[in-house]
């Protein structure tokens, strides 16, 4: 599994190789004007989200890992400065505990719907995220160009989580703990290099996406919960960028 359990020492190693780059180069804007395409995927990573409630559930989800494509149009203005419409898909798969904090009156498994749960959770989440970016290119006249970017935008996220459970007559079913989606603001640091490969450029990119609080039901055997968490996506992509 490929994820990051400390991403604000990511964050800084990252821009602590990029202000060293910068240092190396002078800082004399690369871009011509004039407006590009660009298309990329690579690996994505979701942090771990946590939630804990003494009078109704605990559920952990570890970070996970998967794939993320997408693609922007954007304008440069020659002056170093560029901007983008940005709009990609990501998806991790995740697993985790869940714990009821609740006395119950009812033996788990006469019925259907409060069944003997395993706690053990296996959980899928996917993302649609639309962003107005911005970005400064650097170069020293070479063909690399370290770039930093920021942006603000939206993130759809789509969770699913499920853990095993049994009834008494032997029977298992899939238990749905969490099966939603909400669309909150977010916004996204981005940092990468290109490479002038004549006709277009080789992007390398990696970027941090953090979000406003899900509004998600969460639900056990037993109980409800109102599921409340950020998402912390992380992505590196390789891609290409074309002039029109």
């Amino acid at each position: 599994m490929f994820f990051f359990s400390k991403p604000a020492s990511l964050v800084t190693l990252a821009g602590a190789a990029f202000a060293f780059l910068l240092t190396m180069t002078s800082l004399v804007a690369a871009q011509e004007p004039g407006a590009y395409g660009r298309l990329y995927g690579g690996l994505s990573s979701v942090e771990g989200m946590t939630f804990n409630d003494a009078t109704s559930a605990d559920l952990d989800l570890d970070g996970g890992s998967g794939f993320t494509f997408g693609g922007s149009l954007g304008y440069a203005f020659g002056n170093g400065f560029r901007t983008e419409l940005d709009v990609a898909r990501s998806e991790a798969d995740l697993d985790g505990i869940f714990t009821e904090n609740v006395q119950t009156f009812v033996p788990c498994g006469e019925i259907s719907n409060s069944p003997c749960l395993n706690g053990t959770v296996d959980a899928e989440y996917e993302g649609l995220t639309a962003f107005a970016m911005a970005f400064y290119d650097f170069t020293s006249g070479s063909s690399l160009t370290p770039y930093l970017g920021f942006g603000i935008g939206l993130l759809d996220a789509d969770l699913e989580a499920t853990t095993p459970g049994a009834l008494n007559d032997a029977a298992t079913v899939d238990f749905a703990l969490l099966d939603g989606s909400d669309t909150e603001l977010a916004y996204r640091i981005a940092a990468g290099v290109g490479y002038d490969a004549g006709a277009f450029d080789i992007l390398l990119d990696y970027s941090w996406t953090r979000s406003g609080k899900l509004a998600l039901d969460g639900q056990g055997a037993f109980t409800t919960f109102g599921f409340n968490k950020r998402v912390n996506a992380h992505s590196f992509t390789l891609g290409v960028r074309y002039a029109f």
